[in-house]
């Protein structure tokens, strides 16, 4: 076990948990505690429950990635905490379950709902699953880590009780998002990685061969598939709020959702930092045009609302890659 200051194993920590990339529950939770009647100053809670939740379910999902000897068959896994040996399975397994407690407990202090516990007990038993069983088998992953989420936007939402259309098409907007980033975006990432986790993309026909990605149609029409479901959902959500918001709504989530599946499935050159960058900036669009559609509802405090829910996820998510992965990444590229 290689010696660490304290600084050097704190990162570790972070690193377990995929820290950087806390900003979507960070803040995407508290705009679902805000569309269901959440204010401030209790909604400013909803920032560190977001943390929590997000760093207690990613650092159980490198656990099990550890485990099942997925980080080991990935060269660009080596350098992370549990394959480079800087730190022991103990302390792993003791960070994954005080996150999971704390998460547990924040929780339950906000919410005031039977309804909203129910959710998030949905959410914490099919992402458990996900992590223990399902992401063997990436299909059945990629549906119950969007059921998980979907939940967990309900929860969330309903934690004060609350109940409409517009929650509904919120959490299906998310669970969507989830399915898209583990069954599409993150396939992308990991499709030359040489790994025995299951691909779907490889299933389909896609392959990085001499160098270059070469995407098949079926991959294609699956990207197209999934970004179009939740360009509809947002739509929806728009109709919902004022329908005058949805047609300005409409051009902005099919134009923008079909350009980043074409871009994501561009053929040529395989480059790993390249595409987690298109990766990173179309799964910060798909909440940045989540926040754009409920802009009518934040009227009322319009510049702090676009402060809170659009300029200070940039700046986390920025500001942390820099402190996590200053060797192997960059500001906008994390190093995983």
């Amino acid at each position: 076990m290689m010696a660490q200051n304290i600084g050097e194993r704190i990162l570790d920590y972070l690193r377990l948990g995929r820290a950087h990339t806390a900003a979507s529950e960070m803040f995407g939770l508290t705009l679902a505690a805000y569309i269901g009647g959440v204010r401030l100053p209790l909604l400013l809670a909803f920032i560190p429950l977001g943390w929590v939740m997000h760093v207690g379910g990613f650092s159980m999902n490198s656990l099990m990635d550890f485990l099942y000897g997925y980080d080991a068959a990935d060269p660009s896994k080596a350098h992370h905490p549990l394959p480079a040996g800087r730190m022991k399975l103990s302390s792993a397994i003791m960070f994954v379950l005080l996150s999971q407690l704390a998460s547990a407990a924040g929780f339950l202090l906000l919410s005031r709902s039977y309804l909203a516990d129910l959710a998030a007990v949905v959410y914490l038993v099919a992402g458990m699953w996900y992590n223990i069983y399902a992401k063997r088998h990436k299909l059945a992953a990629t549906l119950d880590l969007g059921i998980s989420y979907m939940a967990l936007a309900l929860a969330i939402a309903m934690i004060h009780g609350a109940f409409t259309p517009l929650i509904v098409m919120g959490a299906l907007y998310l669970g969507v998002s989830t399915s898209f980033t583990i069954g599409v975006a993150g396939d992308v990432k990991d499709i030359d990685s040489g790994t025995s986790e299951v691909n779907i993309l490889r299933n389909m026909g896609t392959r990085v061969e001499g160098g270059n990605f070469i995407p098949s149609r079926a991959a294609i029409a699956w990207t197209l598939f999934l970004n179009m479901l939740r360009a509809s959902f947002l739509v929806a959500a728009a109709y919902i709020i004022t329908p005058i918001w949805a047609l300005p709504i409409a051009v902005m989530a099919y134009g923008s959702f079909i350009y980043y599946s074409l871009a994501l499935m561009r053929a040529g050159p395989f480059r790993h930092e390249w595409r987690l960058k298109v990766m990173g900036a179309g799964e910060a669009w798909a909440y940045v045009a989540l926040v754009i559609t409920a802009m009518p509802l934040m009227i009322s405090w319009l510049p702090a609302a676009a402060a809170l829910f659009l300029v200070a996820p940039v700046a986390y998510f920025y500001a942390m890659n820099r402190i996590m992965w200053p060797h192997t990444g960059s500001g906008w590229a994390p190093g995983v």
